[in-house]
């Protein structure tokens, strides 16, 4: 990470790219996120290993423009509903797309209208309900085999 961010600052990138580091409880609150992802033009997770991303998800129902790596459990279903850009991590790849996505106002606007629906999908008020019923189902039917959760809406058009 370090030789990202001296490149950057080599290439006076420094006063348009944010390092915000941890954004835990105890440093961040709703409001400050609330204002980080208004002030950003994108959010990008280039991670080796993600189990979800939260903060993805986050991003994505605010309609910020989204992009992830291919090491981020979700990037499928983000990439086949189309809500946000997903690229390999090797740092051309991810770089060129994260500068394509900056340079295409087109193409931002139509990923903050995808990505809002996509993560609506995944807000409480759609996943409860379908948690619930797995329960129920378990307690009755035994457990489920295989057990895989899915968006209450699979395909965003």
């Amino acid at each position: 990470m370090t030789s990202i961010f001296a490149r950057g600052s080599r290439r006076s990138c420094e006063r348009r790219v944010w390092r915000t580091g941890s954004c835990s409880p105890d440093r961040s609150t709703k409001e400050d996120r609330a204002d980080a992802f208004a002030a950003s033009a994108a959010w990008a997770l280039s991670s080796y290993t993600e189990n979800f991303g939260v903060a993805v998800m986050e991003a994505l129902a605010v309609g910020l423009p989204t992009i992830v790596s291919t090491e981020v459990n979700i990037a499928d279903a983000i990439r086949r509903s189309r809500a946000g850009v997903v690229a390999g991590l090797d740092p051309a790849e991810f770089g060129g797309a994260l500068l394509n996505l900056l340079r295409d106002h087109a193409l931002r606007a139509g990923l903050a209208e995808r990505g809002r629906a996509f993560a609506a999908g995944y807000n409480w008020s759609a996943v409860a309900p379908q948690l619930e019923a797995m329960y129920r189902r378990a307690r009755v039917d035994g457990p489920l085999s295989p057990c895989v959760a899915r968006p209450a809406r699979d395909t965003i058009r």
